[in-house]
């Protein structure tokens, strides 16, 4: 006679999901530089890692961050530094990305692979110098130029 057994393994996973988003500043202008802080939770039963998170702005790839660990129950934090330019920008944050097409899952095994991704939409204002610190050395050229051309002026009509 047979005895029924069913052996039940609970295998005890991650849970990635980012969090929160900070902008410093929170409305920047074309050219300001911008740090962008993302909360990495951990939700899971175990520690993660290695835990790399991927910024995308309107689908390119901009940088990514690897966090060492991100232990169970607990937050990491990523910050990115942004150049952006003026105009309206959709803003990804993915917490272990596929290394390709057929991946199924990330470097983390997680109870839920579909909460990885948080994103945001920024409108970035036109105004503001082109590339930061370079307002004073652009008006010291300006000031330049119209200084040789006023004295080029005085030398023709003397």
């Amino acid at each position: 006679e047979e005895d029924g057994v069913i052996l039940v393994a609970a295998i005890k996973k991650a849970d990635l999901k980012p969090g929160t988003i900070t902008f410093t500043p929170e409305n920047p202008d074309a050219g300001q530089i911008t740090a962008i802080t993302v909360e990495i939770l951990n939700q899971g039963e175990i520690d993660a890692q290695p835990v790399i998170v991927v910024f995308r702005d309107n689908g390119q790839e901009i940088a990514r961050e690897t966090l060492v660990r991100v232990a169970a129950g607990q937050r990491g934090f990523v910050t990115f530094a942004w150049l952006p330019t003026g105009g309206v920008h959709d803003l990804q944050f993915e917490a272990d990305p596929l290394s390709g097409p057929s991946d199924v899952v990330g470097l983390v095994v997680e109870k839920d692979e579909q909460n990885n991704i948080v994103t945001a939409q920024k409108s970035v204002g036109s105004s503001g110098p082109t590339l930061p610190g370079f307002e004073a050395p652009a008006a010291l050229a300006v000031i330049a130029l119209a200084a040789i051309a006023g004295t080029r002026r005085r030398r023709r009509d003397e």
